[in-house]
């Protein structure tokens, strides 16, 4: 009360330019103050609206990914393959920019495992790729023997409408249709992927053989030769028909986990405590 009074003492003695200098004083404070109080609040509605756009990436790209892998197994092809690495990249990045940006520890460990669920997602990626590259490469086998064994089959054939051997031309008439029924079967296998075809694609390889073996014993031993490797374009068939069935297993069981890997990434998108909304 004392100094009350004694304060409003001075002031009413105080000169009138003194009382204008502490009023523009006080006045100068408090903008000061206010403008300071904006500047933070501002500063953190830009923090939050960046870390909001930093998990909108995140989850963008995780949907990308999804659609690119999806694009890739359709098409199997370097072009696909190449989008799905790039977003994989972009991603990485995205998930290292959203986590300088967070603070929360519970937010940094979800973003944690979404780091290392894309880890994962990247490697099964790259084991699924080489699985189907070696799928791949096995068709082109299976192609390149069994146009042996037809070629083969096709010389002995005008060989022998050369030498007018009806009977023995019969006969690898026989072997080049159970050549093409080797083919049609094969074909039914690695299109269907189903695990009973390839049973019948391999017997109808063994017949194949076993019909060149018969004609073996009924024609000239001149055509050992072309036998033998017609025996040897189909044995190569047989080989690669069992090189797709390996692949085409391990490619299952590697898609299987890009699956579970993926579901991984939508159950971080869909949690009810987004990272960005828990952060001070």
């Amino acid at each position: 009360m004392i100094m009350s009074r004694g304060l409003s003492k001075s002031l009413a003695n105080a000169s009138v330019s003194l009382k204008l200098a502490i009023g523009f004083g006080l006045v100068l404070l408090m903008t000061l103050m206010i403008s300071a109080t904006g500047w933070f609040s501002n500063q953190a509605l830009i923090d939050r609206g960046d870390r909001v756009t930093a998990i909108a990436q995140v989850n963008e790209l995780t949907l990308q990914l999804r659609i690119n892998r999806m694009s890739y197994e359709a098409l199997y092809n370097a072009e696909a393959a190449a989008q799905v690495r790039s977003t994989l990249d972009q991603l990485d990045a995205a998930l290292q920019s959203a986590r300088n940006l967070l603070r929360s520890p519970e937010n940094l460990q979800l973003l944690d495992a979404q780091t290392q669920a894309t880890r994962d997602y990247r490697q099964s990626f790259e084991d699924m790729s080489k699985a189907i590259e070696t799928r791949e490469a096995s068709r082109s086998q299976m192609g390149e023997n069994a146009d042996k064994a037809v070629d083969q089959a096709d010389r002995i054939e005008a060989e022998l409408l050369k030498a007018d051997n009806i009977l023995a031309f019969n006969g690898i008439v026989g072997v080049s249709k159970l050549i093409q029924q080797a083919r049609f079967q094969v074909r039914g296998y690695t299109y269907s992927g189903r695990p009973d075809f390839e049973k019948d694609a391999n017997k109808a390889i063994d017949d194949a053989v076993t019909g060149i073996n018969t004609l073996a014993g009924d024609i000239s031993s001149d055509y050992s030769p072309m036998l033998q490797q017609a025996i040897a374009g189909l044995n190569g068939y047989r080989a690669a028909v069992g090189k797709y069935r390996d692949a085409q297993a391990g490619l299952q069981g590697r898609a299987g986990k890009n699956d579970h890997t993926g579901r991984q990434h939508a159950r971080h998108q869909q949690r009810p405590d987004h990272p960005a909304e828990q952060e001070p």
